[in-house]
């Protein structure tokens, strides 16, 4: 099997801001900054990520997912 592939996203922006990525295909990995170890997470769930905040991804597939700003 192919090594997991790991990629970290920032989301810059005004700590007010609160991003909700939602997966659409696939499975993976995620680990919020600040948090300890990765959550599984599968195609119809979601996360919550603070504003100026970042968080690693970790897959051994495609994921497709979405980022929505909340406010």
């Amino acid at each position: 099997a192919p090594a997991p592939q790991h990629c970290k996203h920032c989301i810059s922006s005004a700590e007010s801001d609160v991003y909700r990525s939602q997966f659409i295909s696939g499975e993976c990995e995620v680990k919020i900054n600040g948090d300890e170890d990765f959550n599984y997470y599968r195609a119809g769930q979601s996360f919550v990520v603070e504003g100026n905040s970042s968080f690693n991804l970790r897959t051994e597939e495609i994921v497709q997912y979405v980022c929505h700003l909340e406010g």
